[in-house]
């Protein structure tokens, strides 16, 4: 079903965001092992604050059918932490800190990024349609019992 690297859009967390199989999936995996990206800009995406989620294999939307291959610009990224003792720092010398960060980020193809934005649009559309439903439905309801602090 999914190979190693192979890109999707799934809904984790009720949220739509692009994903990542970390390893190789068959048909039969009931489960896939992703890594989640959230976007941050025009086609840009960067791995969520807890990126590794395993999720069932009717959360994806669509795989796309490119096979991603990271290019210079998309290989994870590091920011390097450094002091200098003629400027001010927020972070103290005897605290440990990483010496460097490493970000992933992804940038999908503009056809890949129009699916996403689509698929979106849709599930947020379903949610709307959800949310009025359950207010109208609550409209003409009498609530039952006894309430004391509210008499």
């Amino acid at each position: 079903m999914m190979k190693n690297g192979s890109l999707a859009v799934a809904i984790v967390h009720r949220q739509v965001v692009v994903v990542k199989a970390v390893r190789s999936h068959t048909k039969r995996d009931r489960l896939l092992d992703v890594c989640t990206f959230t976007p941050i800009g025009d086609r840009l995406f960067i791995a969520s604050d807890f990126p590794n989620a395993r999720i069932p294999t009717s959360d994806i939307l669509t795989i796309f059918p490119f096979e991603y291959t990271p290019s210079a610009s998309t290989t994870p990224q590091s920011i390097t932490l450094t002091s200098s003792a003629s400027s001010e720092t927020l972070i103290e010398e005897d605290t440990h800190t990483p010496e460097s960060i490493t970000v992933e980020m992804l940038e999908l193809p503009s056809g890949a990024f129009g699916e996403f934005q689509q698929l979106c649009s849709r599930n947020q559309e379903r949610c709307d349609k959800l949310w009025v439903s359950g207010q109208s439905s609550n409209l003409g309801r009498k609530v039952k019992g006894k309430f004391p602090l509210f008499r």
